[in-house]
């Protein structure tokens, strides 16, 4: 608050997004509630790209069977990661197929690599025959690879790859959307609201039955192991039984119990958007409706005011009324917004082009933020681990405004320029300047 309290933020500060750490979000002693102290108009939110991780990392964290899926899909990408000679085998079976690792600052959970496998399995099979095969590998390597290809060819693994394959399909969309540098909080709830939509319109049993029948297709029917007992021994049955009709509800009741999991955390995790209700007031597709009295957003705006009291209520609700009967300004905001400045109208319609900066302002992720410690983690390494705090930020203000730099460099005098500033800075023993 001293580094900021120059700028006078008590009521420029119109909202803060961290992730869910206590030390962040805590209700007390957290940095929203101590920042609220000082700037009471600063709301918090939960960044929403974390909170999607969650969803997807806790929704199936009670299910035995999913736990395991996901412990075997780190194997994966340890086993390549650990040896350039592995990874050199697979680009030579397939270029194309590569197993990434999860990331801490690109928050898609397990996406990349549930769809990397499942769609290279083939590729991967192969590599592993060829390490199991051929020549001049060591023990551990080939018993990992008889492992993991035992994986690649177990119905369970196989039938898990799949049903997180289409769920993973549906929310990576949305962490791009999330996760970009340009978006407004109320694009992203209205994604939010169409993919738990659609991860409950795959809660069907044509949809499991599709999934099952891929699995089958790929592996084989199930075998459902059961324990041997003595009236089997006389009977001659043999360990494994294979698929029938219990073992198909078996694998349907799994495959609901994951979809329903991810759905209700997903519910719970962004219930609090009621408390952002008031951006409905901008909802482009609702401005003919609202222009009947009785389908105004009243509460909407009066939640609005309660949050931002710097609004004229009255005035932005006569601004309002102007704008929902006025067929050129239903626009999204962003291209509202453009419209306004482009037409002159900032001043005439004062306050919501107040409410639009608000809303165009409002941080929906901290993605962006977070993304400095990967630039700090490419720029501080261990060559350079003694280097000052002023060189420090230098290089990383080129390494953030890096479009900025090449710009420059197209001109042809970036370099003169950077020479000429180096040494004209003091006297040196080498004569960097002729004259």
């Amino acid at each position: 608050m001293r580094a900021i309290g120059n700028y006078n933020p008590t009521n420029k500060l119109i909202c803060q997004t961290y992730d869910g750490a206590s030390c962040m979000s805590g209700q007390h002693g957290g940095v929203q509630a101590l920042v609220k102290a000082h700037c009471p108009n600063a709301l918090f939110i939960h960044c929403y790209a974390h909170k999607l991780n969650l969803v997807l990392a806790q929704g199936t964290n009670n299910i035995q069977a999913a736990k395991l899926f996901f412990a075997n899909l780190d194997a994966f990408h340890n086993f390549f990661s650990r040896s350039c000679k592995r990874s050199a085998l697979l680009c030579e079976v397939d270029r194309a197929v590569r197993v990434p690792g999860g990331s801490a600052v690109r928050w898609n959970f397990k996406g990349r690599a549930v769809h990397a496998i499942h769609e290279g399995r083939g590729s991967l099979c192969i590599t592993f025959d060829k390490i199991m095969t051929k020549q001049g590998w060591d023990k551990e390597t080939i018993a990992q690879s008889a492992s993991l290809k035992q994986k690649l060819e177990d119905f369970d693994f196989t039938f898990l790859l799949g049903v997180f394959q289409s769920i993973f399909g549906l929310t990576e969309p949305l962490f791009q959307v999330l996760q970009s540098k340009t978006v407004d909080i109320k694009k992203c709830q209205d994604r939010i609201m169409s993919t738990l939509s659609a991860l409950k319109a795959t809660r069907t049993d044509e949809t499991f039955s599709r999934i099952y029948e891929e699995t089958v297709k790929a592996v084989g029917d199930p075998v459902r192991r059961r324990r041997r007992g003595w009236d089997d021994l006389e009977q001659g049955f043999n360990q494994h039984q294979e698929g029938d009709e219990e073992t198909v509800v078996s694998f349907r009741r799994l495959y609901f119990q994951i979809v329903d999991g991810i759905v209700l955390h997903m519910t719970q995790r962004f219930a609090d958007m009621e408390h952002l209700n008031f951006f409905r007031i901008l909802e482009h597709t609702s401005f003919a409706s609202f222009c009947n009295p009785a389908a105004f957003p009243s509460s909407e705006l009066a939640q609005l005011i309660n949050t931002y009291p710097f609004f004229d209520e009255q005035k932005l609700r006569n601004e309002l009324q102007t704008l929902y009967s006025n067929r050129l300004f239903h626009k999204p905001p962003g291209e509202l917004i453009e419209l306004l400045i482009e037409d002159d109208l900032q001043g005439t319609l004062s306050e919501v082009y107040k409410l639009l900066q608000l809303m165009l302002t409002i941080p929906a992720t901290s993605a962006s933020a977070e993304r400095s410690f990967s630039c700090l983690k490419r720029i501080k390494t261990y060559l350079r681990n003694t280097c000052g705090q002023d060189r420090l930020v230098n290089l990383a203000t080129i390494s953030i405004d890096s479009v900025v730099v090449e710009d420059l460099k197209a001109t042809g005098t970036f370099y003169d320029i950077v020479i000429d500033h180096f040494a004209t800075m003091k006297d040196r023993r080498m004569a960097f300047l002729f004259k």
